[in-house]
């Protein structure tokens, strides 16, 4: 990768003695220009080398040739890369891996190395590694190390024939703890990589999920954090360097040598070429988002449809982003919204009111002189066009309405007013004349009452949706059930959301279409002889039925899943376990536990309902696997520990773990030693 090179002009007023900086090789030098220059070492050892790889197949024109890497792990505890690009001679070893700051790619963008440090990386996190090279039928093999002073040392152990393909392989011994680091460390870098490695020792997550937009060079995905991708490298930006970085979750990907980097290439250099390039690409990242928009708001015929349109886009990127961009959108010459809140001034308001919708409960605020209009695709507007009857209407429309969080009722009001103010047109707007009259009072038991019928459907999503819509039922309705409800309130038997306890039984494949389900106040019920009919029942009885049903279907997994929630995986034992050999009872008895974690993490919202659920029935009873009898076992030796984790609070700090691991280390070698 070239370097952005400046050139200094320096005047000088007159003769001086001068003398040129210089370098003195010592192990200190040495240790700064390798262990001390990452923060991440295991992952600075693994990207740089992987780039070299890359660069070595760049070098030999099979860019599209994954190289190969072996994963550690607990039998073969090694980390290694072999690529497959022209090798190196044993001059070009011995010079290249000798030589900091010295490096054949300083001239050329299609390479990403570019400081001739990255070869010496692995010391970073070792004090001895293995390189071998093999060039046109000859392999050598060659050892790095520190010597006793701590001085890097390069030197060739064995020169061979070989039928083996041209490349390099290089070889580091793990320690036995890091083996899963490496593995984790592995996914983040070669996330990034077009190309992705052959994979031996383990198995790797290097997928990449689905962009929500994606252009030519950037595209954005799910998240807060906005990254640079470049040479396969990806570098976090940092928000406070970067002018026009409104939007987030941006991946930005860019050609080599585009942008400055640190010396580590754990970072962006932020010179001013750098900062004047990202900002001017942010600019027409924003544009770009902005134009796509505005094309299909502009097909809009109303102000009010326009904003519904916006809406309903950025709903797809997320409203973070809208909010970057929400200035900047018009409609036919007219400002898209005048702030973030989505509020629209009104002066006349007449006696207009607006009505939360909480599960079925209706709430009432009456606007004032002071109150604006809020636009949401989640709120309904209606105008009042009755002399009488508009708000029963209205507040009977909306409870039986689904997704509609929110409602507008225009009354004593012109119409024309209504209709400048939110920018929209008759047909936007709902008229009470046209929405259901609230049932009659007078019903007969022998006949036919208007009730609200409850109905679970799907959306596009695949999420269960509960519908509540208003419905005729005769008493003799077969196989009929009722919830009784009074003043908006479930009655008392009921501690959960009716539309939760729906879906619930929709998402576990109950199938509800043969259930006639219906939600009446208890004097309706009363006047229908409900609780008296044979055809009638309960629904509740029918919930605790259903959800006995799926508890004891999913009966062993809830076992194991409520055995291990307690069991946190940033716990003071868990802590204290990841210090540990992986072949320790404590470090192994938390690997099960996050196995059994890992394996429930998709499912645990939907479990956790299913055990909400049946805690307010009989159907709750949990024979939980029994992990702590297993962790007591093993924590009878330590019993300085049972002290510690069960005073104090908080995390331990890195002393106090570290105290531990040394003290288990004392208790199991007494014990090896009372055994012998």
């Amino acid at each position: 990768m070239k370097l952005h090179e400046s050139v200094n002009v320096v005047e000088r007023s007159g003769e001086f003695e001068e003398s040129n900086f210089s370098i003195q090789a010592s192990a200190k030098a040495f240790f700064i220009l390798s262990d001390g220059l990452y923060s991440n070492k295991i992952k600075a050892v693994i990207r740089e080398l992987s780039t070299n790889a890359y660069d070595a197949h760049v070098e030999n024109g099979n860019v599209d040739t994954p190289f190969d890497i072996h994963l550690p792990n607990r039998l073969e505890p090694f980390f290694s890369i072999r690529d497959y690009g022209i090798g190196m001679s044993h001059d070009e070893c011995m010079h290249l891996y000798t030589s900091y700051f010295n490096s054949t790619k300083t001239h050329r963008n299609d390479s990403v190395g570019c400081l001739g440090l990255g070869s010496k990386s692995p010391f970073a996190y070792t004090d001895q590694f293995t390189v071998e090279s093999f060039q046109d039928g000859t392999k050598r093999t060659y050892t790095a190390y520190k010597n006793e002073e701590g001085n890097p040392v390069f030197a060739l152990l064995n020169e061979q024939e070989t039928d083996e393909i041209n490349g390099v392989f290089v070889n580091i011994n793990v320690e036995e703890d890091d083996c899963w680091k490496f593995k984790d460390e592995a996914e983040n870098v070669y996330k990034w990589f077009k190309v992705k490695p052959n994979v031996q020792g383990g198995n790797l997550n290097m997928s990449d999920s689905k962009p929500l937009l994606k252009k030519d060079n950037w595209e954005l995905v799910y998240g807060w954090e906005n990254t640079l991708v470049m040479g396969n490298v990806a570098y976090p930006l940092d928000e406070d360097q970067v002018d026009n970085q409104k939007l987030s979750g941006i991946v930005l990907h860019v050609d080599i040598g585009a942008v400055d980097i640190t010396p580590s290439r754990e970072s962006l250099s932020y010179t001013k070429q750098t900062k004047d390039f990202l900002s001017q690409q942010f600019n027409n990242i924003t544009n770009s988002i902005v134009a796509a928009i505005q094309e299909e708001i502009d097909s809009e015929e109303t102000l009010f449809d326009a904003r519904m349109k916006f809406f309903k886009l950025s709903d797809k990127f997320g409203r973070t982003q809208a909010a970057a961009i929400h200035d900047n959108m018009k409609w036919k010459e007219h400002v898209l919204f005048p702030n973030l809140n989505y509020n629209i001034s009104m002066g006349e308001k007449g006696d207009s009111r607006r009505y939360y919708v909480t599960g079925n409960v209706v709430d009432t605020v009456r606007l004032t002189s002071e109150s604006d209009i809020h636009l949401d695709t989640q709120c309904i507007y209606v105008y009042d066009d009755l002399k009488r009857g508009g708000i029963g209407r209205t507040k009977e429309y909306i409870k039986d309405t689904a997704r509609v969080r929110s409602c507008y009722l225009f009354r004593n009001i012109a119409m024309d007013s209504v209709l400048a103010a939110l920018g929209c047109s008759k047909e936007n707007l709902l008229l009470t004349s046209e929405l259901p009259a609230p049932e009659s009072r007078s019903h007969s038991s022998y006949g036919t009452t208007l009730v609200k019928k409850l109905t679970v459907t799907k959306d596009t999503d695949g999420n269960s949706v509960v519908e509540w819509k208003s419905e005729k039922v005769s008493v003799k309705q077969e196989n009929a059930y009722y919830i009784f409800e009074s003043r908006g309130k479930l009655e008392s038997c009921w501690n959960t959301n009716i539309r939760s306890a729906m879906q619930l039984l929709h998402t576990n494949d109950v199938d509800l279409s043969q259930y006639n389900v219906y939600i009446m106040t208890p004097s309706k019920g009363k006047t229908m002889r409900v609780t008296e009919r044979s055809n009638w029942s309960n629904f509740y009885q029918l919930f605790q039925s259903k959800t006995k049903e799926i508890f004891e279907k999913n009966q062993d997994a809830i076992n194991r899943y409520i055995s291990v929630r307690k069991f946190d995986k940033d716990s003071r034992l868990a802590d204290i376990a990841a210090k540990l050999p992986s072949s320790h009872r404590l470090s192994m008895f938390f690997e099960d536990v996050n196995s059994i974690t890992k394996e429930f993490g998709l499912v645990s919202s939907k479990l956790d309902k299913i055990v909400r659920a049946a805690q307010q029935t009989d159907a709750y009873k949990v024979s939980k696997v029994d992990f702590q009898a297993t962790l007591d076992n093993i924590l009878i030796q330590y019993p300085m520990i049972v002290s510690l984790i069960s005073h104090g609070w908080g995390a331990l700090n890195e002393d106090e773990i570290n105290n531990t691991v040394d003290y288990i280390h004392l208790m199991d070698k007494r014990a090896r030693h009372e055994v012998v």
